[in-house]
C-alpha cells in the first residue's frame, strides 16, 4: 500500500513539473515578443503584417516572407522590406506555428489593412481651370460617342423646341 501511495505521488509529481514548465514556456514567449509588437497578449506564435505581406515569427526571432511561390525565412528584415516602421504599421497577432500555409486566407481576411505603396506620378502643371480629374463618363459600349450622351442629356428636359427638328421631341 505505501509503494502504491509512492507510485501515485511520483506520477503526481511528475504531471506537476509538466504543468510547471508549460508555465515557463509562456512566460518566456512573453520576453521574447518584440519591442514593436501588440501588448497585453499572453502567448503570440508570429505577426503577420498585412501592409506588406510577411510574417515574424517570435519562438525564431525572425521574418517570413514570399519569394515567388516559397516562403523564405530570415532573422533580420529582406533588403526589400528595410523602409518598414515596425511600429507604426498594422499587426495582426496569430497563435499558428507556420501561419503562411494559411496565406490566402490571411490575404484575404486582412485586406483593409493594406495600403498600396506604389510611387504616382501627380501632375500639377495643367492650366487654370483645368481639371486633374478622371473623364465624368465611362463609355462601355463600343462606338458610343461622347457627344450623344451629352445630347441627349442636354436636351432631355428641355421645354424649348428641339434644334433640329422644329417641334418633333427629341428621344
Amino acid at each position: 500500500m505505501k509503494r502504491l501511495i509512492l507510485i501515485l505521488m511520483l506520477v503526481a509529481t511528475g504531471f506537476a513539473s509538466g504543468l510547471v514548465m508549460a508555465q515557463i514556456n509562456v512566460n518566456i514567449n512573453l520576453d521574447s515578443q518584440p519591442k514593436w509588437g501588440p501588448r497585453g497578449h499572453n502567448y503570440v506564435e508570429s505577426y503577420y503584417l498585412p501592409e506588406y505581406d510577411l510574417y515574424y515569427n517570435v519562438p525564431k526571432r525572425g521574418y517570413y516572407y514570399a519569394a515567388g511561390k516559397r516562403w523564405l525565412f530570415s532573422p533580420a528584415l529582406p533588403a526589400r522590406y528595410r523602409q518598414i516602421n515596425l511600429y507604426q504599421t498594422p499587426k495582426i497577432v496569430l497563435t499558428e506555428r507556420y501561419p503562411y500555409k494559411k496565406h490566402k486566407i490571411h490575404y484575404k481576411q486582412y485586406a483593409g489593412y493594406r495600403v498600396d505603396h506604389d510611387p504616382k506620378l501627380i501632375t500639377r502643371n495643367h492650366k487654370p481651370g483645368h481639371s486633374v480629374h478622371p473623364p465624368k463618363y465611362k463609355f462601355a459600349k463600343a462606338g458610343y460617342s461622347p457627344k450623344k450622351r451629352f445630347h441627349k442629356e442636354h436636351f432631355k428636359h428641355s421645354k424649348h423646341k428641339h434644334h433640329k427638328g422644329g417641334s418633333k421631341k427629341h428621344r
